[in-house]
């Protein structure tokens, strides 16, 4: 319409609660039923960005976006709304525009929004403009919107530390794939005291545009610090994250394609995965399926909050769900099992994929893996950390479950300390079991009980 005029951040907070009343019986509940509509105007006034419509001196369209938090990297759209007489007339579809080339929300990496999940003319119109479905919330869905087309559409995080003899294979896995988007390598090196860093800069020379690295001077995982939570995730630009680490590497060149594909045309899934087989540090063959054939199926929301193993270097997870709850999750945790705690925070937002057309990936078990050069006990105890810690932030439905766990990997380290006959075996257990004393008094009077076994057999 050659009389409307598209301004800025120009609308008085009368003229806004104006608007919004005159608007109130388009959306699916009214508006006025949603909320308080005053007190929404003055937030919106104060907090938002707004993009306006006006014809002769009236507001006819209104976008309002909160974009005061750039660190977080998301802009939210509060409001979208066109009177009545005025729709159909592409002014939603030109205030849309003028938000996504507007300089502040170009900072931002993504703008999201909420949309009743029958307004099928709403989300049309986002599509149209760039926007995808991303996930349910209750009755309606989030929208989100990429601020940079040119960003990586996957971010693959990779955490490496003297892999001298095994960084080749890997970073060949990551090159070697073929997608129809543009994908990037955070690599993360861990203040290698080999040539691990020297290699990686060769690849970061003959591949810039994907190659992005992170030279440590000190070793970073020796100060209990989460690598991925503290350094990867925050840089990452991807839509999807994948992982991998420095001594283990993919072998299908379509793995990435496969897994976006999948994701991309469900929503419901808030990650994927496939099989992995197991190599000895010598390249002998241990086991060609790490999953088995009981585990090559699909797990549900409650498998994956409830700490179910899916192998790490197999997986694409949705970017989005990174956020400051997830971080949150990870200031109290003093386990070495970060990914079975990020794969329980994905289950809240939905179920996992096994796709089996993918060729297994390799896990390579050396002496100086994280773990796999743990013992056994070593790591059932690493494993009571995460459960025990996981019991304690997730809700009453899944405490029993977690106990059980602590429960049977309590066991599994009392027959352990049984078979090996190692009196420093029943000492680190008993100072632990101080520890799980926070379980409650069945996991005390049960560890008690295992340390009386365990005493006896080794006197």
């Amino acid at each position: 319409m050659e009389h409307i005029v598209y301004k800025t951040n120009t609308a008085s907070l009368f003229q806004i609660e104006e608007h919004l009343n005159l608007c109130s019986d388009n959306f699916i509940e009214k508006l006025s039923e949603r909320i308080n509509i005053k007190e929404y105007s003055i937030k919106i006034k104060e907090n938002a960005v707004t993009f306006e419509a006006w014809y002769n001196e009236q507001l006819v369209g209104l976008i309002a976006c909160y974009a005061n938090n750039i660190d977080s990297g998301i802009a939210f759209i509060t409001n979208v709304s066109v009177l009545k007489d005025f729709q159909s007339k592409g002014i939603a579809h030109n205030l849309l525009k003028n938000l996504q080339s507007d300089e502040l929300i170009k900072k931002f990496r993504i703008v999201q929004l909420l949309v009743d999940v029958d307004n099928y003319s709403a989300i049309s119109l986002y599509k149209k403009n760039g926007f995808f479905l991303d996930r349910k919330h209750g009755n309606q869905s989030f929208m989100t919107y990429y601020t940079n087309p040119k960003n990586p559409l996957v971010s693959i995080c990779c955490v490496t530390y003297n892999h001298e003899p095994y960084i080749h294979d890997c970073l060949n896995g990551f090159i070697m794939q073929k997608t129809n988007f543009p994908f990037e390598v955070l690599i993360h090196d861990d203040a290698s005291t080999d040539k691990t860093a020297d290699i990686i800069r060769e690849y970061e020379a003959k591949y810039p545009n994907i190659i992005k690295p992170v030279y440590q001077s000190e070793n970073q995982f020796s100060k209990k610090v989460d690598i991925n939570i503290t350094y990867q995730f925050p840089r990452a630009k991807g839509k999807y994250i994948a992982l991998c680490e420095g001594d283990d590497y993919w072998t299908d060149p379509l793995k990435l394609q496969k897994q976006v594909d999948f994701l991309e045309a469900n929503e419901e899934y808030s990650m994927c995965f496939h099989d992995v087989s197991i190599i000895r540090d010598d390249g002998i063959l241990v086991n060609g399926s790490k999953l088995g054939n009981s585990g090559k199926c699909d797990r549900n929301e409650y498998d994956l909050i409830t700490g179910w193993h899916v192998p790490t270097l197999s997986v694409l997870f949705r970017a989005i769900y990174i956020s400051s709850d997830l971080y949150s999750l990870y200031e109290n945790y003093t386990g070495t099992n970060g990914d079975t705690i990020l794969f329980s925070y994905l289950g809240k937002f939905g179920k996992a994929k096994f796709i089996g057309e993918i060729e297994p990936a390799v896990y390579r078990m050396h002496d100086g893996g994280v773990w796999s050069s743990k013992k056994e006990i070593d790591q059932a105890i690493m494993q009571i950390t995460t459960y025990i810690y996981l019991r304690k932030v997730h809700t009453h439905f899944y405490k029993k479950h977690f106990f059980n766990k602590i429960i049977s990997l309590s066991g599994k380290i009392t027959l352990l300390a049984v078979e090996n006959k190692a009196s420093s075996i029943f000492f680190k257990y008993y100072s632990y079991s101080v520890l799980l004393s926070v379980g409650g008094f069945r996991i005390r009077h049960l560890l008690r009980l295992h340390k009386g076994i365990i005493y006896k057999l080794l006197k």
